[in-house]
């Protein structure tokens, strides 16, 4: 059997640095409610759901996971005066 991860909320609230939580709405392994959780742990965190996606969900909703990710990425940059475009590496 396997042992329970320790709880690392606690820890969570010392996180200093922009962070964003993405939750795939039919994961069963990681349920949203598990990423609010993890979310809520952090302080000023932001979240998003991903709907029609499971545990997977980055391969199988690529491009709704991409424009969350790349949309938090350039919100995160314009907060430091730093804003940029993102380019695919080749």
């Amino acid at each position: 059997m396997t042992k329970p991860m320790p709880d690392r909320r606690a820890a969570y609230a010392d996180i200093t640095v922009p962070c964003h939580v993405v939750s795939f709405a039919h994961d069963l392994v990681a349920p949203p409610v598990y990423g609010r959780e993890l979310a809520d742990s952090i302080p000023g965190v932001t979240f998003d759901v991903v709907d029609d996606a499971g545990h997977f969900g980055s391969l199988g909703a690529v491009g709704h996971a991409s424009k969350i990710i790349s949309r938090r990425f350039a919100i995160a940059d314009t907060r430091v005066g730093k804003p940029r475009t993102l380019r695919r590496q080749t």
